[in-house]
């Protein structure tokens, strides 16, 4: 049987019919199906996909073309599946949602071809390695495969914003109403993958709880890392790590200073405890020497994943500040 002819068929009858059970188009449409199902195809794999899964639907083929298109000639380079998760709550029982946050699930791969593969669940992306992280945590996965697009995410690139289930959030906000969306973005390229990390970037504090623009770019140089690919031998992630290893010394300085102070300033709190009350100075607020302190162990503590590690500064800070981590 000729499928491509007969999908001219369906899409003339559709032209002319609305797709009622009994329409001709419909009719067609259930012979389609039962010939792909029996091992048949129309030659294409994409309309193939479109006709089991999607009755044939136009604007769905129109956009997953279009998602294809973007996987041309970029064999070899990163391809990125980004999905952005909106939750919002309303806690006070009716007087308006607020958003509360947003999480982004990345998934950065290397294109071993240029073609999506489709099954029966959906579509995937042609890898057979990729890293996965959550932002704005910075613990990223390696798996090997290819990148599956679950049909929820395959679902908000053909329609936008699509409402999920989140049961972490659920968890969080027991009592109160809250609502999650999901929207997805596809990019292929090594240049696009870079400016899409900077673009993430500079949304970091605007979007994001508890995220920098420096994690947004660390956590790409991870998942780059994750899918074997030589930091030092890539100018982009070249760049990004030169300019994190920068900030991230810029940084440190500026706290080693306010730490020091922070803990001068706790030590002579503590000898004026023991002076007469007419004579005690104002108590010390120890919340700027506990900030300090963290943000301080986190970055100590990160620095050998920017490339950091030979620095001599950064072992005599650890040895000053952590040294239970350098026992």
């Amino acid at each position: 049987m000729d499928l491509s002819d007969l999908f001219s068929r369906f899409q003339a009858a559709c032209e002319h019919e609305a797709q009622k059970p009994e329409s001709k188009a419909a009719k067609i449409m259930a012979e389609l199906q039962a010939a792909l199902k029996n091992g048949e195809t129309t030659g294409d794999k994409l309309r193939d996909h479109v006709i089991l899964r999607w009755r044939g639907d136009p604007e769905i083929e129109k956009t997953l073309r279009g998602l294809q298109d973007r996987l041309t000639g970029k064999r070899g380079q990163s391809v990125l599946l980004g999905e952005f998760t909106t939750n919002t709550a309303d806690n006070d029982h009716g007087g308006g949602f607020f958003q509360q946050h947003t999480q982004c699930d990345a998934r950065l791969g290397i294109l071993d071809g240029e073609q999506l593969d489709f099954h029966e669940d959906g579509w995937s992306l042609p890898t057979s390695v990729y890293g996965y992280a959550e932002l704005p945590d910075q613990k990223v996965v390696a798996a090997k495969g290819v990148i599956k697009v679950e049909w929820q995410t395959a679902l908000a690139f053909h329609g936008g914003p699509v409402p999920v289930f989140n049961p972490r959030v659920a968890a969080n906000l027991m009592g109160h109403e809250y609502r999650s969306s999901l929207t997805a973005d596809l990019v292929a390229g090594d240049d696009g993958v870079a400016d899409w990390f900077e673009r993430l970037s500079h949304l970091a504090r605007e979007r994001f709880m508890f995220m920098t623009p420096d994690i947004a770019q660390l956590c790409y140089l991870k998942l780059a890392v994750a899918t074997g690919r030589d930091v030092m031998g890539v100018q982009q992630l070249k760049e990004i790590a030169q300019a994190i290893q920068a900030e991230s010394i810029t940084k440190l300085i500026t706290l080693v200073v306010l730490h020091r102070k922070s803990i001068e300033q706790f030590e002579t709190a503590i000898e004026m405890a023991f002076l007469p009350a007419r004579e005690k100075p104002k108590p010390f607020d120890t919340t700027s020497l506990l900030a300090t302190a963290h943000e301080l162990g986190v970055r100590l503590r990160y620095a050998d994943e920017v490339g950091l590690h030979d620095d001599e500064r950064i072992a005599a800070w650890r040895k000053e500040f952590l040294p239970e981590d350098v026992n």
